[in-house]
């Protein structure tokens, strides 16, 4: 197990308790955190630490069982990035059978595995996909609505089971709900901070209330589901490729669970995997302009920054896979528009999503366009060799690509990528010319705790830790080291469905 960012942790808790000590003028020795005054103390059964969809999931199927729960969360609301959310991944549920889907567990389980080329944990994928059918009916027995199931793209499984109005706030709202009713106690603004452990067990979990007070709860199961560490620039720069991923949709996701887990003996697994996501137009983050639609087109050719293509542009269907392309292009590359590329936008539009499906006119891209020069994200010239120097690459590098890609799309035959034909019906060749520049981004990281079938964190050994669960994004297993899109929705099945599974174990093992 890697220690750098446990003495990380460790380092920045020394250092406030020095600067404490040393601020009476007096030099004494720091204590521990740990051993900071307790102010409150209240006891459960079980202590959830993260309020998010797996968090959420697996306090209220503990509380179905009968155990007292407590929710520790450390921002103002729940639900975490499940609230961005618009589906979760099933396999052979009653939906899926009344649409006539033959999306089988065999032929998920298999996509998952082969995906990460079996590095997968392939009993924790089978106890995921097994119970998916499951919690569909759970949820829909929670009053939670599912709309309709789709595939995310064209050859996807339909496995995407999609939220009312597509919204995951909304499948937020009636967990909570039901939270309530169950009298599970979710306390905001009150991140876990430690886990206490008597003679290799579970005992209690140490959080910090709002007013900084340290509050000890005592309890015989722990459930960690704090999201991973996409906010923790020094996590990701240590464990991940994706050192300058813009993380979207994440706050305050600072690795804190995997901390506490790796501090109680749990063994560390699949760290580096990211969620890559879309790339987004440098210094203009926003989904929601023309320009950022005109970049995820598959007729635009796209540059590394030594000015050649590394991609065949129509597979950005599966972000996943464009994602990850770019992380080997240290997560920056240029998309290449001309006037006419612009006009053909605007006059005969581009496709909807899978959500919503209507052409989409790109008539404000011109404004867009001149907002990214001001803001340093898009460059302007009248030739492709000017369009080069603005972005640091060789004039000959660039005009080489542009002059081959052109070609292709005269022949339709694209000998660089394989594009195929029906994506090279724009060429680059009507002045001015622009180079759009596009950043790597990421929805999460997708591991960090070792974990069983069972939910259960274990050591190094493999040996489960009484008592001690991980779920959602702070649990590795899932994945072999690159992120699926295929299963859609399956970043969220696992949340629910880790929870699920750690709620219904832990609500056993505090009974015995």
């Amino acid at each position: 197990m890697k220690r750098n960012t446990l003495k990380f942790f460790a380092a920045g808790a020394l250092l406030a308790a020095a600067a404490t000590v040393y601020a009476g003028g007096k030099a004494e020795k720091a204590k521990p955190a740990a051993e900071a005054k307790i102010a409150e103390h209240a006891s459960a059964d079980i202590v959830v630490v993260g309020a998010g969809g797996s968090g959420l999931s697996a306090a209220l199927t503990a509380a179905e069982a009968g155990a007292k729960v407590i929710v520790l969360e450390k921002m103002k609301a729940a639900g975490g990035t499940l609230n961005f959310s618009e589906g979760i991944m099933a396999a052979e549920s009653d939906i899926q059978k009344e649409k006539g889907i033959t999306a089988t567990k065999r032929d998920i389980y298999k996509l998952i595995m082969e995906y990460s080329h079996y590095r997968a944990n392939p009993l924790l994928v089978s106890a995921l996909v097994n119970e998916t059918p499951k919690t569909i009916n759970w949820l829909q027995d929670n009053k939670v609505v599912i709309q309709d199931v789709v595939a995310f793209g064209p050859g996807f499984p339909s496995t995407w089971h999609l939220w009312k109005d597509h919204k995951g706030a909304n499948t937020i709202a009636v967990l909570l709900d039901r939270l309530k009713e169950k009298g599970v106690e979710i306390r905001y603004e009150t991140p876990g901070q430690k886990l206490i452990m008597k003679d290799g067990k579970v005992a209690g979990v140490v959080a910090k209330a709002k007013n900084g007070d340290l509050i000890q709860i005592d309890c015989r199961a722990a459930v960690v589901g704090t999201g991973g560490f996409a906010n923790n620039a020094e996590m990701m720069a240590e464990y991940t490729e994706f050192t300058a991923a813009i993380p979207v949709g994440n706050v305050g996701k600072t690795g804190d669970g995997i901390r506490m887990a790796w501090e109680a003996g749990a063994a560390e697994h699949g760290v580096k995997v990211v969620q890559a996501f879309v790339p987004l137009v440098a210094n203009m983050t926003s989904m929601s302009t023309h320009l950022y639609k005109a970049t995820r087109q598959f007729n635009v050719p796209i540059v590394n920054t030594k000015g050649k293509r590394f991609m065949d542009e129509s597979m950005i269907i599966n972000w996943a896979y464009e994602a990850q392309a770019l992380g080997t292009q240290g997560g920056v590359a240029y998309v290449v528009l001309d006037t006419g590329l612009i006009k053909y936008f605007m006059e005969h539009g581009v496709p909807g999503t899978a959500l919503n499906p209507e052409p989409i006119l790109l008539t404000k891209l011109p404004q867009d366009l001149e907002q990214g020069i001001e803001k340093k994200g898009v460059f302007k010239a009248d030739t492709i060799e000017e369009l080069a120097g603005l972005v640091g690459m060789k004039a000959e590098t660039l005009s080489k690509t542009i002059a081959d890609y052109n070609a292709a799309c005269d022949s339709g035959v694209d000998t660089d990528a394989f594009k195929p034909a029906s994506s090279l019906n724009v060429k680059i060749a009507e002045a001015p010319f622009y180079a759009v520049k596009i950043v790597s981004s990421s929805i999460g990281t997708l591991g960090g705790v070792e974990i069983n079938e069972k939910a259960e964190a274990v050591n190094d050994k493999g040996e489960p830790i009484p008592g001690l669960y991980t779920v959602g994004n702070d649990a590795g297993g899932m994945y072999g080291d690159a992120y699926d899109l295929l299963a859609s929705g399956g970043t969220v099945a696992f949340a629910i469905n880790s929870g699920r599974i750690a709620g219904r174990n832990a609500a056993e093992f505090v009974k015995k």
